[in-house]
């Protein structure tokens, strides 16, 4: 009998410590999860300045904005968000177009510390419930508390709102949808506002065995041939990447696109991709300068400009200490928990709002 127990408690210790491995945490993984967070954060911010007020540049084909709950529904530019509202209760509004920065005028009272006289309102900026801190048709935040579905949330390339895809077509009880790859998303709100678009989703349905979309060899108006063969109706769609080369540019076309607001479809610079590209080629050529600079550097003037890492790492070290000293076991929750309120304290600078396609 007491043989059988040692068997059994032996038997147990090897299932307790295999449970125990497996929590324990992979440091290459938590490694390589915040250099892919850090790789995310400067495709989105890669284009943008921390010091600067982007106002003066205008309305921007597209750039990072918050929006602040604590001053007002407006936009708000990387800048600002870090040196007027560095405190306040903000909401990540991740990119959008052709938006100008509010900070300080009547849509985000009070001063703007970088470029205090700026006009009144920004005519052309357009906001929706993003800037309350809601998405989707449903009006919930992200993350919400109340949602329990691993549904992700897409962006509309035409109303920019922010989708859960069970309710990108208008229905609140809707099923996820998981397609396999897409470049851009449309709503079925948008579709249907902007009808024209339906007969290329037949065209995009029945041509999916190419990869990328290309532009249709067609003489005069390519939407006026699609219609002939169009059997779709308004529905959300997702498209592969390439499909804006498929739109017609005919004369009559590009006066539709203008008059109803998105002539930014015509526009190579205008989707997420290509600006999330040049932010990354930006930031490379800057890290080379880096590199560059750092050679001709004397070891006092390298020592100060790695001071930085340097410091994470020695609050990384101090963190494992005290598990060592208590002899507790450092799980993943644990090392995610300690890069959490690192990236808190250096949020709008390095860490980007969620960033689903």
């Amino acid at each position: 009998m007491a043989t059988a127990n040692s068997k059994n408690d032996e038997q147990q210790n090897i299932v307790n410590k295999s449970e125990e491995e497996e929590d324990i945490v992979n440091l290459n993984d938590i490694v390589r999860e915040e250099d892919q967070l850090e790789e995310d954060a400067r495709a989105v911010l890669g284009g943008a300045d921390a010091r600067i007020c982007t106002y003066d540049e205008g309305y921007l084909k597209r750039q990072p904005l918050y929006s602040c709950k604590s001053c007002g529904s407006g936009a708000i530019c990387l800048a600002c968000s870090f040196e007027c509202h560095d405190t306040h209760d903000l909401v990540e509004l991740y990119t959008k177009r052709n938006t100008r920065c509010d900070c300080g005028n009547s849509k985000v009272p009070g001063k703007c510390q970088l470029r205090p006289d700026k006009a009144e309102k920004n005519e052309e900026n357009t906001y929706n419930h993003n800037y309350d801190g809601v998405y989707c048709i449903c009006s919930r935040p992200y993350p919400d508390p109340e949602d329990t579905s691993e549904d992700e949330m897409v962006q509309c390339v035409i109303c920019e709102d922010w989708h859960h895809t069970r309710h990108l077509n208008g229905d609140l009880k809707g099923s996820i949808i998981s397609p396999n790859s897409y470049s851009e998303v449309t709503c079925k709100g948008c579709v249907e506002k902007h009808t024209f678009l339906i007969p290329y989703i037949t065209h995009y349905e029945s041509s999916k065995d190419t990869e990328t979309e290309e532009a249709l060899d067609v003489e005069g108006c390519i939407l006026d041939e699609l219609k002939k063969k169009s059997k779709s109706s308004a529905q959300a769609v997702f498209w592969r990447e390439g499909w804006r080369n498929g739109l017609c540019r005919c004369q009559n076309c590009k006066k539709t696109y203008t008059e109803s607001g998105i002539g930014f479809l015509l526009d190579p610079e205008d989707s997420v991709q290509a600006y999330e590209e040049k932010a990354k080629t930006r930031t490379a050529s800057e890290e080379g300068n880096l590199n560059r600079a750092l050679e001709n550097m004397s070891r006092v003037q390298q020592n100060e400009v790695l001071a930085g890492y340097n410091n994470m790492k020695t609050k990384l070290g101090t963190f494992l200490k005290e598990f060592a000293e208590k002899r507790k076991t450092v799980e993943a929750k644990d090392i995610q928990e300690f890069f959490k309120d690192l990236n808190n304290k250096r949020r709008r600078t390095d860490i980007p709002p969620n960033t689903c396609k």
